[in-house]
């Protein structure tokens, strides 16, 4: 009997220490898939907590994926895990937007602020130290950052380049590119910065006008790849007997399957169409 149990024991353990592992190398890979979208997060000052917490969440799905189908539509559990790195990535793409909109609408406020505080002819440290304490994150970690920078002997015009790239936004871009202005003899005047101002907050408006037609499309293309699960509905509230021909042989299971990744593959592409960047 001590045997037995020491042995299950034993089993119970060495599981437990290679499903760790395989949760493991399970998150390398997919951190590797989409280190692009991870990295650009990183950019727009998104957490490393937050990032691995979307990750986590995604392994827990692909687990209940397994788990809840894997027994009952193999076909259609190894499809949909093996297709899950495409709406990860499409829902860190989602985030990433959302993330970079939010910048935009946070360096329009910079801009006005530097605009009020330029009257006072302040050094540009002292004028980013201000003005980043006037807007939220993430503007305001990166304003700090660039400061940071100047305080600890690096060229005010090398911390606002270095900024401006790490960002990738045109119009963080064509802020830094005035304060560097600003820092040089002379420097803009405070209608230079309202002139900025109006342009930063002119491309925000096309930007937006940009993401509401996109946004219209796919609202359309979620809406007509939802339509097959309707009809999909409707057949087994008419005839239950046919649908689970569907669910409960291999032929039904694989023909599900097919017509899953052909779902799939239309709502690729047509977001490739709607991608206007891309």
């Amino acid at each position: 009997m001590i045997f037995q149990l020491i042995a299950a024991s034993f089993t119970t353990v060495s599981a437990a220490c290679i499903a760790l592992q395989l949760l493991s190398a399970s998150e390398q890979f997919v951190k590797r898939q989409v280190g692009p979208e991870l990295d650009r997060l990183a950019t727009l000052e998104v957490s490393e907590q937050k990032r691995d917490f979307a990750i986590a969440w995604f392994l827990a799905a692909q687990l209940g994926i397994l788990f809840f189908l894997g027994w009952w539509v193999p076909p259609v559990a190894v499809l949909l895990i093996a297709s899950s790195l495409f709406a990860l990535r499409l829902l860190l793409k989602s985030w990433i937007s959302r993330c970079e909109r939010t910048l935009r609408s946070q360096i329009l406020l910079a801009a006005e602020g530097m605009s009020n505080g330029s009257v006072l002819g302040e050094p540009i440290d002292k004028l980013l130290t201000t003005v980043s304490a006037q807007v939220d994150n993430p503007l305001q970690t990166i304003m700090n950052r660039i400061v940071r920078k100047v305080r600890d002997g690096i060229p005010v015009e090398q911390a606002l380049r270095e900024g401006a790239r790490r960002t990738g936004l045109d119009t963080f871009t064509l802020f830094c590119s005035l304060a560097m202005m600003k820092h040089a003899a002379g420097g803009p005047s405070q209608q230079s910065w309202r002139r900025i101002s109006l342009t930063i907050s002119e491309m925000e408006r096309v930007q937006q006008q940009v993401d509401a037609d996109a946004a219209g499309g796919l609202l359309t293309v979620q809406f007509l790849s939802f339509m097959p699960l309707g009809y999909l509905a409707l057949f087994a509230m008419a005839e239950p007997d046919a649908i689970g021909v569907l669910f409960n042989t291999w032929p039904g299971q694989i023909t599900l399957a097919i017509v899953i990744l052909i779902i799939e593959v239309a709502v690729w592409w047509c977001i490739k169409l709607l991608d206007i960047d891309a």
